[in-house]
């Protein structure tokens, strides 16, 4: 979910931090250009790594550079995702809006 918008979209990856240890990936957060004041905050971290706070690391690193380059950082997921609304609050993000889909019901 961190990276992976094509260059030729209007959206695309404007900033990432990627860590190692020991010569191999331990995950990497990226911020994509949602609007030109507002960027989204998408994280991944190798699954023997999570649930060490890996991904809230990232995060906060994500989101104080994006700060620093004067826009404003946001961190959308699923509302059911419970393990990465915990990054996003762990982070320091507070919940401001949810996505609800109604379906209508075939009986």
């Amino acid at each position: 979910m961190a990276m992976g918008y094509s260059q030729d979209s209007d959206r695309r990856d404007m900033l990432a931090v990627v860590a190692y240890e020991n010569n191999e990936i331990l995950g990497l957060a990226a911020a994509s250009n949602d609007t030109d004041h507002i960027w989204q905050i998408g994280v991944d971290v190798v699954l023997e790594k999570q649930k060490q706070h890996v991904a809230t690391d990232f995060v906060k690193i994500i989101s104080n550079e994006v700060l620093k380059r004067n826009k404003i950082p946001y961190y959308g997921t699923a509302w059911s995702n419970i393990a990465s609304k915990r990054v996003a609050i762990n982070a320091g993000y507070k919940p401001a809006w949810v996505e609800m889909k109604a379906m209508k019901n075939p009986i």
